[in-house]
């Protein structure tokens, strides 16, 4: 409740947040709710029906290929809310766990990983995206893993900077000194610390 609330105040001190809210939760019950919603199939194709401006028929028209433009923005949605979050995930697992490795180890094994990252930084995104779905094959799951690779490197900085200043405070020292093991540490000490800059890195690279 106490969690509640306080988000609730947060979003109080800035009303526009709940307007950003509420857009948020319109646009992901039309992409859950796309198959009654839609009025046409997404990808049907009708020459006769190219180029419609709205109407009662076609709510917002359709595309130079007779497909409902309505339909295809729900059905859109869907495949971009699944991609957009599905990467981000799988980047923040991969990419948080090796930025909290990097910190807290520091020495060669820092230096080891944030030299991959680097070097995954140096290549422009759509191209190292591209040459991985090349690898992988065309499809969804690859295009997901291909997406959150490119960013990998992103959250892997965002939980290093972090983890390197909390490595050093007292509870830190104290989990030591009583024994616990590394992997404690990291998950159940720092983790929980840097969840605040990846949270706000995740929302913000999602769209």
């Amino acid at each position: 409740m106490n969690a509640a609330l306080r988000t609730i105040r947060v979003f109080n001190r800035n009303k526009t947040s709940w307007l950003g809210l509420v857009l948020l939760l319109l646009i992901v019950a039309a992409a859950l709710l796309a198959p009654w919603l839609a009025t046409h199939d997404p990808v049907a194709q009708s020459i006769a029906n190219r180029m419609k401006p709205p109407s009662d028929r076609f709510i917002l028209g359709t595309d130079p290929f007779g497909r409902d433009v309505y339909s295809r923005l729900l059905w859109g949605a869907r495949i971009s809310l699944l991609v957009g979050i599905s990467s981000v995930l799988l980047a923040l697992v991969v990419g948080g766990a090796l930025g909290i490795v990097a910190g807290y180890k520091g020495g060669m094994v820092d230096t080891a990983i944030m030299r991959v990252m680097d070097v995954m930084l140096s290549f422009p995104t759509l191209i190292m995206g591209l040459f991985i779905v090349a690898i992988l094959g065309p499809s969804m799951i690859n295009m997901i893993v291909a997406i959150a690779l490119t960013i990998v490197p992103k959250f892997a900085r965002v939980a290093r900077a972090p983890t390197i200043a909390l490595k050093e405070r007292a509870y830190v020292e104290a989990g030591r000194c009583l024994g616990y093991s590394d992997l404690r540490i990291m998950g159940v000490h720092i983790l929980p610390n840097i969840l605040g800059p990846i949270i706000v890195s995740e929302t913000l690279t999602i769209p």
